[in-house]
C-alpha cells in the first residue's frame, strides 16, 4: 500500500482541507442540533430540517468523501488523480456553495436568489468532482470491482445533483407540474443509498481486507450486491415517480436489503479470516457503523405505511430512518475511517523518503488514541439517545443525544488538528 500511495498520492494540499472543512461542519452541525431539536422531530420538509441535512450530506458527509477519495482512488484503482489542480479549485466552489446552501434552506423562502445561486453552484461543484473521479477511473488499468462501485455511485451522485438542482428552481419558481414530496424522496434516496451506500461499499470492499490483514475473498458475493442495489434503486424511483402503493416501496426496499447483506456477508468472510486480530479504533467505528445499518433496514418496513391515527409514528419512523442512515451508519463509518487516511497522508508527506534518518513514528501516532476512543462511546451514546429521542418524540433525550454530538464533535475536531499540525524533527 505504501508503494502504490508514495506514487500516485497526490499532495496534502489537495485533500487536507476537505478534512477540515468537513471536521468544523460537523462541529458547527452538533451545535445546530442542540438549539434546533424541535425541527429534527417534526415533518421532513421544513427548512431548519433541511438545512441541517444539507449540511450533514455535503458539508460533512460529502466534503470528506471528496477528501477521501482524492487520496483512495490512487490507491484502491492504482492510478493518478485525473486533475490535482482542478481539485483543489474545486474545493473553494464546493465550500462556498455549502456555505450558501446551508444558508439559504434556513431561510428558503425569503432566500430566493440565494438559494438558487448555492444550488447552481453545488451542481457546477459536484459536476467538477464527478468528471474528475470518472476520468481518474477510466484511465486505471486494473478494471475492479471496487472501480465499478466508484463509478455507479458517481452516476447516482451526479443524479440527485440534477434532481437537487431541479427541485431549487421549482420551490422558489416552479415550472414543473411535480409532486414535490415523491420528487424528494427520489432525490433523498439517490443520494443516501446510489452515492453513500454504494461508494461506501466499493471502498470499504477494498480498504477492510486490506485493513485486516485478509486474502483471496471470493468476490462474487460483491458483484452481486453491486448489480442488486441499483435494481432496487431503478426500481425505487419508478415506485415513486408513478405513486405506486406500499408494498411495491416494500418490493423495492427489499432488493437493496438483499444487497447490503450481501455486502455484509463478504465483510463477515473477511472478518473471519483476518490475519490481524485486534481492531484499532478506524475499524471499530466501521463495526459499529455496520451495526448502525440495523435501524435503516427495520425503520424502512415500518416508513411507507401511515396508519389510521398513527400518522405521527409514521414521521417519526421515516426521520428515525434518515438519522440512522446519515447520523449513525454512514458518519460513525467516516470517523473510523479518518483515522486510517488522514494520518496516513500527513505521514507519507512529512516521512516519505527519511525513512532510516531518524526515529519514525507510526501513522496511529499521529493523533491521540485515547481520545478517539472516547469520542467511539460518546457517539454511540449520542446516537442512541438521540434516535430514542425522536422515535419517543421525547426531548429531553434529545438533548442528551445532541450534547453528546457536540462532544464527539469536539474530540474529533482535536484530533484532526492533533494530525494536520504534526511536524517531521528531522
Amino acid at each position: 500500500m505504501v508503494g502504490v500511495a508514495s506514487k500516485n498520492a497526490p499532495p496534502p494540499s489537495v485533500v487536507v482541507p476537505h478534512f477540515v472543512f468537513g471536521a468544523i461542519s460537523f462541529l458547527v452541525l452538533t451545535v445546530l442540533i442542540f438549539f434546533n431539536v424541535e425541527s429534527i422531530s417534526g415533518h421532513y420538509f421544513n427548512p431548519k430540517l433541511l438545512s441541517l441535512v444539507h449540511l450533514t450530506t455535503l458539508g460533512w458527509i460529502s466534503m470528506i468523501i471528496f477528501g477521501a477519495l482524492y487520496q483512495l482512488v490512487p490507491v484502491v484503482l492504482d492510478v493518478k488523480l485525473h486533475n490535482e489542480r482542478l481539485a483543489k479549485v474545486n474545493f473553494y466552489i464546493y465550500a462556498l456553495s455549502i456555505i450558501m446552501f446551508v444558508f439559504a434552506f434556513w431561510d428558503m423562502y425569503n432566500q430566493t436568489l440565494l438559494f438558487q445561486v448555492g444550488g447552481s453552484l453545488m451542481f457546477i461543484s459536484i459536476t467538477l468532482f464527478s468528471y474528475n473521479i470518472m476520468m481518474s477511473a477510466y484511465n486505471a488499468k486494473r478494471k475492479l470491482i471496487a472501480a465499478k462501485f466508484i463509478i455507479s455511485s458517481i452516476f447516482w451522485f451526479f443524479t440527485t445533483a440534477v434532481f437537487g438542482l431541479i427541485l431549487v428552481f421549482q420551490l422558489t419558481n416552479p415550472f414543473l407540474e411535480i409532486n414535490h414530496l415523491q420528487f424528494l424522496k427520489a432525490h433523498a434516496h439517490f443520494g443516501m443509498v446510489g452515492w453513500f451506500l454504494l461508494l461506501i461499499i466499493g471502498v470499504s470492499s477494498r480498504l477492510i481486507p486490506m485493513f485486516l490483514v485478509t486474502h483471496n475473498l471470493n468476490e462474487k458475493k460483491l458483484s452481486f450486491a453491486l448489480y442488486i442495489i441499483n435494481l432496487g434503486l431503478v426500481a425505487l424511483a419508478t415506485v415513486f415517480f408513478m405513486e405506486l402503493s406500499a408494498m411495491y416501496i416494500i418490493a423495492s426496499a427489499l432488493l437493496i436489503v438483499v444487497g447490503i447483506a450481501s455486502y455484509v456477508s463478504f465483510l463477515i468472510d473477511a472478518y473471519k479470516n483476518r490475519i490481524k486480530k485486534i481492531l484499532d479504533i478506524g475499524m471499530q467505528h466501521s463495526a459499529m457503523a455496520i451495526l448502525a445499518l440495523i435501524f435503516p433496514i427495520a425503520f424502512a418496513a415500518i416508513a411507507p405505511f401511515t396508519f389510521e391515527n398513527q400518522f405521527e409514528f409514521s414521521q417519526q419512523a421515516v426521520l428515525v430512518y434518515g438519522i440512522s442512515i446519515i447520523l449513525g451508519f454512514v458518519t460513525s463509518l467516516l470517523l473510523g475511517q479518518t483515522y486510517k487516511t488522514l494520518p496516513f497522508i500527513v505521514w507519507l508527506f512529512e516521512y516519505r523518503g527519511k525513512m532510516g534518518k531518524g526515529k519514525t513514528p507510526l501513522p496511529k501516532d499521529l493523533y491521540n488514541e485515547r481520545i478517539a476512543e472516547m469520542h467511539y462511546f460518546t457517539f454511540a451514546i449520542g446516537f442512541l439517545s438521540l434516535v430514542g429521542g425522536v422515535l419517543l418524540s421525547y426531548t429531553p433525550a434529545m438533548y442528551i443525544g445532541s450534547l453528546f454530538f457536540i462532544i464527539t464533535a469536539l474530540l474529533y475536531n482535536y484530533n484532526v488538528i492533533k494530525i494536520i499540525r504534526h511536524k517531521s524533527e528531522f
